[in-house]
Protein backbone atom coordinates (compact mmCIF):
# COMPACT_ATOMS: atom_id res chain seq x y z
CA UNK A 1 0.00 0.00 0.00
CA UNK A 2 2.77 2.46 0.85
CA UNK A 3 4.20 2.08 -2.67
CA UNK A 4 1.05 3.73 -3.97
CA UNK A 5 1.29 6.57 -1.46
CA UNK A 6 4.90 7.46 -2.29
CA UNK A 7 4.82 9.67 -5.35
CA UNK A 8 8.32 10.92 -5.85
CA UNK A 9 10.63 8.02 -5.08
CA UNK A 10 13.17 6.85 -7.65
CA UNK A 11 12.40 9.09 -10.57
CA UNK A 12 8.66 9.71 -10.70
CA UNK A 13 9.37 13.34 -11.49
CA UNK A 14 11.42 12.36 -14.48
CA UNK A 15 8.71 10.47 -16.25
CA UNK A 16 8.60 7.34 -18.36
CA UNK A 17 9.79 3.82 -18.64
CA UNK A 18 12.16 2.52 -15.98
CA UNK A 19 14.18 5.62 -16.59
CA UNK A 20 11.78 8.44 -16.43
CA UNK A 21 8.69 7.62 -14.62
CA UNK A 22 6.05 5.25 -13.61
CA UNK A 23 6.35 1.81 -12.17
CA UNK A 24 6.31 -1.37 -14.18
CA UNK A 25 2.62 -1.76 -13.34
CA UNK A 26 1.99 1.45 -15.24
CA UNK A 27 3.91 0.31 -18.29
CA UNK A 28 1.70 -2.48 -19.60
CA UNK A 29 2.02 -2.59 -23.38
CA UNK A 30 -0.98 -1.29 -25.27
CA UNK A 31 -1.14 -2.14 -28.95
CA UNK A 32 -3.40 0.87 -29.59
CA UNK A 33 -0.81 3.17 -28.03
CA UNK A 34 1.99 2.11 -30.40
CA UNK A 35 3.96 5.06 -31.70
CA UNK A 36 7.25 5.73 -33.39
CA UNK A 37 10.35 5.21 -31.29
CA UNK A 38 13.36 7.54 -31.47
CA UNK A 39 16.83 7.62 -29.93
CA UNK A 40 16.85 8.66 -26.28
CA UNK A 41 18.52 11.95 -25.34
CA UNK A 42 22.17 11.82 -24.24
CA UNK A 43 22.72 10.86 -20.58
CA UNK A 44 24.24 14.24 -19.70
CA UNK A 45 21.23 16.04 -21.15
CA UNK A 46 18.85 13.74 -19.27
CA UNK A 47 20.63 14.31 -15.96
CA UNK A 48 20.73 18.09 -16.35
CA UNK A 49 17.05 18.27 -17.32
CA UNK A 50 16.01 15.88 -14.57
CA UNK A 51 17.85 17.89 -11.89
CA UNK A 52 16.43 21.18 -13.16
CA UNK A 53 12.89 19.83 -13.41
CA UNK A 54 12.99 18.50 -9.84
CA UNK A 55 14.19 21.89 -8.59
CA UNK A 56 11.62 23.81 -10.60
CA UNK A 57 8.70 21.60 -9.55
CA UNK A 58 9.74 21.82 -5.89
CA UNK A 59 9.47 25.61 -6.14
CA UNK A 60 5.85 25.12 -7.26
CA UNK A 61 5.11 22.07 -5.14
CA UNK A 62 1.44 22.81 -4.43
CA UNK A 63 0.52 22.99 -8.11
CA UNK A 64 3.06 20.34 -9.10
CA UNK A 65 1.71 17.68 -6.76
CA UNK A 66 -1.80 18.09 -8.15
CA UNK A 67 -0.51 17.70 -11.72
CA UNK A 68 1.68 14.72 -10.81
CA UNK A 69 -1.13 12.94 -8.99
CA UNK A 70 -3.51 13.63 -11.87
CA UNK A 71 -1.10 12.21 -14.44
CA UNK A 72 -0.27 9.19 -12.27
CA UNK A 73 -3.95 8.40 -11.74
CA UNK A 74 -4.58 8.59 -15.50
CA UNK A 75 -1.76 6.10 -16.09
CA UNK A 76 -2.60 3.76 -13.22
CA UNK A 77 -6.20 2.72 -12.59
CA UNK A 78 -5.30 1.24 -9.20
CA UNK A 79 -4.05 4.63 -8.02
CA UNK A 80 -7.11 6.36 -9.45
CA UNK A 81 -9.32 3.96 -7.48
CA UNK A 82 -7.34 4.48 -4.27
CA UNK A 83 -7.32 8.23 -4.64
CA UNK A 84 -11.09 8.30 -5.13
CA UNK A 85 -11.08 7.96 -1.33
CA UNK A 86 -10.54 11.54 -0.11
CA UNK A 87 -8.55 10.47 2.97
CA UNK A 88 -6.14 8.35 0.90
CA UNK A 89 -5.73 11.12 -1.66
CA UNK A 90 -5.00 13.64 1.09
CA UNK A 91 -2.45 11.27 2.65
CA UNK A 92 -0.76 10.69 -0.73
CA UNK A 93 -0.72 14.44 -1.42
CA UNK A 94 0.88 15.17 1.96
CA UNK A 95 3.59 12.56 1.40
CA UNK A 96 4.17 13.80 -2.14
CA UNK A 97 4.54 17.42 -1.02
CA UNK A 98 7.12 16.38 1.56
CA UNK A 99 9.02 14.36 -1.01
CA UNK A 100 8.88 17.13 -3.62
CA UNK A 101 10.43 19.54 -1.15
CA UNK A 102 13.06 17.04 0.01
CA UNK A 103 13.93 16.00 -3.55
CA UNK A 104 13.92 19.38 -5.25
CA UNK A 105 15.01 21.84 -2.59
CA UNK A 106 17.94 22.18 -0.24
CA UNK A 107 21.66 22.78 -0.45
CA UNK A 108 24.66 20.99 -1.91
CA UNK A 109 23.97 17.65 -0.19
CA UNK A 110 20.47 17.59 -1.65
CA UNK A 111 21.81 18.62 -5.06
CA UNK A 112 24.28 15.72 -4.95
CA UNK A 113 21.51 13.27 -3.98
CA UNK A 114 19.22 14.68 -6.70
CA UNK A 115 22.01 14.38 -9.27
CA UNK A 116 22.67 10.77 -8.22
CA UNK A 117 18.96 9.92 -8.61
CA UNK A 118 18.91 11.52 -12.02
CA UNK A 119 22.06 9.65 -13.07
CA UNK A 120 20.36 6.39 -12.08
CA UNK A 121 17.38 7.41 -14.20
CA UNK A 122 19.62 8.23 -17.16
CA UNK A 123 21.56 4.96 -16.97
CA UNK A 124 18.34 2.96 -16.98
CA UNK A 125 16.96 4.81 -20.02
CA UNK A 126 16.46 2.50 -22.98
CA UNK A 127 18.15 3.38 -26.24
CA UNK A 128 14.78 4.11 -27.85
CA UNK A 129 11.90 6.14 -26.35
CA UNK A 130 8.43 7.05 -27.64
CA UNK A 131 8.56 10.03 -29.98
CA UNK A 132 5.93 11.96 -27.96
CA UNK A 133 8.10 11.68 -24.85
CA UNK A 134 11.18 12.87 -26.75
CA UNK A 135 9.33 15.88 -28.19
CA UNK A 136 7.99 16.79 -24.74
CA UNK A 137 11.52 16.39 -23.31
CA UNK A 138 12.87 18.84 -25.89
CA UNK A 139 10.46 21.51 -24.60
CA UNK A 140 11.43 21.25 -20.93
CA UNK A 141 13.97 24.09 -21.11
CA UNK A 142 11.20 26.55 -21.88
CA UNK A 143 9.48 25.72 -18.56
CA UNK A 144 12.16 27.22 -16.31
CA UNK A 145 11.36 30.33 -14.30
CA UNK A 146 7.78 30.75 -15.49
CA UNK A 147 5.13 31.60 -12.91
CA UNK A 148 4.15 28.43 -11.05
CA UNK A 149 0.86 27.74 -12.83
CA UNK A 150 2.53 28.17 -16.23
CA UNK A 151 5.62 26.20 -15.17
CA UNK A 152 3.59 23.21 -14.03
CA UNK A 153 1.43 23.37 -17.16
CA UNK A 154 4.64 23.42 -19.23
CA UNK A 155 5.98 20.26 -17.54
CA UNK A 156 2.61 18.45 -17.79
CA UNK A 157 2.97 17.21 -21.42
CA UNK A 158 6.29 15.55 -20.55
CA UNK A 159 4.76 13.85 -17.53
CA UNK A 160 1.73 12.74 -19.57
CA UNK A 161 3.92 11.40 -22.39
CA UNK A 162 6.31 9.67 -20.04
CA UNK A 163 3.58 7.88 -18.11
CA UNK A 164 1.83 6.52 -21.20
CA UNK A 165 2.01 2.75 -21.60
CA UNK A 166 5.06 1.59 -23.51
CA UNK A 167 4.29 0.44 -27.04
CA UNK A 168 4.01 -3.27 -27.57
CA UNK A 169 7.10 -4.91 -28.99
CA UNK A 170 6.88 -6.03 -32.59
CA UNK A 171 6.37 -9.78 -32.87
CA UNK A 172 9.40 -11.80 -33.92
CA UNK A 173 9.33 -12.93 -37.55
CA UNK A 174 8.20 -16.47 -38.12
CA UNK A 175 10.98 -18.94 -39.00
CA UNK A 176 11.28 -19.60 -42.73
CA UNK A 177 9.78 -22.87 -43.90
CA UNK A 178 12.29 -25.37 -45.26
Amino acid sequence: MMIHVRLMSAGVLCGALAACGGSKEEKKPDAAAAEAMVAAPAAEELVASCVKMREQLALCKDQAIDMLMNERSKANQELATQWADAAKKTEARTVGLTELEADGGGGEATLAARTDKCKAVATSMPAQVPESMFKAFQGLGSCVDKPCADRVACYQPFMAASLKPAPAAAPAPAPAAQ
